[in-house]
């Protein structure tokens, strides 16, 4: 996008210069003028408008801004995501060209600092292009607020009968000049000041500017050049826009006046014309009557006889003007290349639609949302430790995730169980259990070890993360040492087990599910990071040693794809995943010797509502989930009754 911003503002302003070389006096000075704002809104506008209706294709460009095109290793599938800057070597890895140097752990593991040992020749451009335009953009504001203050200094003020701003009279100041963002005036010299019709000419001249807004111009064109302070091309086109924008100001000025008034003016611009032109006018927002021989010359010959201009030239240079500003501010319609059918390589293609099947769901369900049931299970001690729904719109690209408190309460026939208990060989189980909490039962269930956490974080080569607390704990009998400091810092396989599987947390605002809640997002987020793309196929080989699930082989590739962007739509994004816990008493409660929560249904019903029911009408709170809370606050309330006092009479 950067490369077609820079070519179609370049293209642009070689447009307007052959224009303004080929038709020069046959078309007004104020159209000319006009022409630099189509090169003006270009150059401060990095984006493309439109589309235009004519079939192109894309020019991609690698991190040393050459053409690319080169073979790619291709996924069994046979086709890859459409990508702007991604490029896969023959050997199946992406060229890493938008990482910033390695992030490393200093100060005993407390601290992580990037080392830029790795930057590419495009970062280093765009590190030096941002330096020197925050450079230019100082030096633009420290010069006008210097000129601004001289001028505070030595102007006076000047009765001007029927003048809409105020004229002052600055001493020492080379030219007359109108300057001023927010409160613009008009300066005059001492000897303009003195001369009534020299006063007449050069109020009549600044004036003008006013009126065409040009002191908001000279900001905007010193802003311009600051973004764009490598490009000569850029610094011509605003010496030309200055001096067309005086020939336009000479033009109205005269307009109606006769020949004698008008060599009175040009005796007036060369008295007054004395300063040379300085680069430091270019960025101060005023309009000074400096100028070098050439554009003097040019003024004085448009003053002494009037051009007369030719419609055919205007229409010939308006057309053109026209169909220019459609190709600088529009991009091409892209078309999709064919696809060769087996490929051993192939380019990057610009759209997928055909990557697995999606499930086919029937009822009255909201159109295109599916739901999951996601657990983990310790491989040491055999528990279902982790419990989550999770809803997913592929049209929308939205992920909702809802951790559910394995020592949930729930009834196991008359007797009260947590959450996970018994569950390990019997996930209908659990899924009954979940939808006697949730008012839904999941479509599908994938039951992961949790082993695969400490693999998949040794794939990638660690996750960033920050620690919420001071870790350590160790049990010998399950082999189990978890010793992590607070604070952000890279998480190696071993160290995020660790994290996963803490649950010692005494602060009040931080529980196991959130803090797994926050993990899961971070990993997500190193997993759909475009360099680590090449590790698709060991991503799905990790799935199939570790995962069991009721999802067929189609539908599992239908929905990593349209997650990872590879169906013709955009990647799913960390910012669109939404995390939480389902709601329960902050209490715990002790029933049969074992520490339970009670959920809360109404705001458990309304959160589901909300994020993850997957049908047209609304989830109720059932009567049966009031009872079982009830009844396990009952027997919790039993279970802490004095001793002494008989439990007979209640039948317990």
């Amino acid at each position: 996008m950067i490369l077609q911003w820079i070519v179609s503002s370049c293209f642009l302003i070689l447009v307007i210069l052959a224009l303004r070389a080929a038709l020069g006096r046959k078309i007004s000075a104020r159209f000319r003028y006009a022409l630099w704002l189509l090169v003006l809104l270009r150059l401060l506008m990095p984006v493309q408008l439109f589309t235009l209706p004519v079939a192109g294709t894309d020019i991609f460009v690698n991190s040393d801004m050459a053409l690319l095109e080169k073979s790619i290793y291709v996924l069994p599938v046979q086709t890859m995501p459409d990508a702007e800057n991604i490029w896969l070597e023959e050997d199946g890895s992406i060229s890493d060209a938008d990482s910033f140097g390695y992030a490393k752990l200093e100060d005993e593991g407390k601290t992580v600092v990037r080392y830029a040992e790795k930057l590419s020749p495009l970062q280093i451009l765009q590190i030096i292009w941002f330096l020197v335009g925050v450079s230019f953009l100082f030096i633009i504001l420290l010069s006008n607020l210097h000129f601004a203050a001289r001028l505070r200094r030595v102007r006076k003020p000047l009765e001007v009968i029927a003048c809409r701003i105020p004229v002052y009279v600055a001493e020492g100041l080379p030219s007359p000049c109108l300057f001023g963002v927010l409160h613009p005036a008009v300066y005059v010299t001492e000897r303009t000041a003195e001369t009534p019709e020299m006063l007449r000419h050069v109020l009549a001249h600044e004036l003008t500017h006013y009126r065409r807004l040009d002191h908001i111009w000279s900001l905007l064109r010193g802003i311009a050049l600051a973004v764009h302070w490598w490009n000569p091309l850029v610094w011509l086109a605003a010496i030309c826009s200055r001096r067309d924008g005086e020939l336009a100001c000479d033009e109205d000025a005269l307009k109606g006046l006769s020949q004698e008034e008008r060599r009175a003016y040009g005796e007036t611009l060369l008295a007054l014309v004395t300063a040379k032109p300085s680069p430091r006018d270019l960025f101060r927002c005023a309009t000074t009557m400096s100028g070098e021989k050439r554009s003097l010359r040019e003024r004085i010959s448009w003053i002494s006889c009037k051009p007369k201009y030719l419609v055919s030239a205007f229409i010939t240079a308006s057309i053109v003007a026209v169909l220019t500003s459609a190709c600088a501010f529009g991009q091409l319609e892209k078309t999709e290349p064919p696809v060769e059918s087996p490929p051993q390589t192939a380019k990057v293609y610009a759209d997928m639609t055909d990557f697995g099947s999606p499930p086919l769901l029937t009822g009255d369900r909201k159109e295109g949302v599916y739901t999951f049931l996601l657990t983990g299970v310790d491989s040491i001690s055999g528990n279902t430790d982790t419990i989550m729904v999770a809803a997913y719109d592929p049209a929308g690209q939205t992920l909702s995730v809802m951790s559910l408190p394995r020592h949930t309460a729930v009834m196991d026939g008359q007797r009260v169980s947590r959450l996970n208990d018994g569950c390990r060989q019997n996930i209908a189980v659990l899924q009954e259990r979940v939808a006697a909490l949730t008012g839904f039962t999941p479509d599908y269930y994938v039951q992961v070890n949790l082993d695969i956490v400490s693999q998949l974080v040794d794939l990638l080569g660690g996750v960033m993360f920050h620690v919420p607390v001071d870790m350590d704990y160790d049990d010998p009998y399950q082999n189990l040492h978890i010793h992590l400091r607070k604070g952000v810092q890279i998480l190696d396989g071993e160290q995020a087990m660790g994290l996963v599987r803490y649950r010692w947390y005494r602060e009040d605002n931080i529980t196991r599910e959130a803090v797994q809640q926050d993990f899961m997002k971070a990993l997500l987020k190193e997993c759909l990071d475009l360099k680590n793309w090449d590790k698709v196929m060991e991503y799905i080989n990790l799935a199939y040693e570790n995962a069991e699930t009721d999802l067929e082989v189609p539908s599992i590739a239908w929905f990593a794809a349209n997650i990872l962007g590879l169906n013709g739509g955009t990647p799913l994004s960390v910012e669109s995943v939404y995390t939480c816990t389902m709601p329960v008493e902050d209490e715990m409660k002790r029933v049969n010797g074992m520490a339970v929560v009670i959920s809360r249904p109404s705001q458990t019903a309304e959160l589901v509502n909300e994020r993850f029911n997957p049908y047209q009408q609304e989830i109720i709170v059932s009567i049966a989930l009031y009872l079982v809370c009830s009844r396990v606050r009952w027997r919790s309330m039993v279970h802490h009754w004095p001793s002494k006092i008989s439990k007979k009479p209640f039948g317990l």
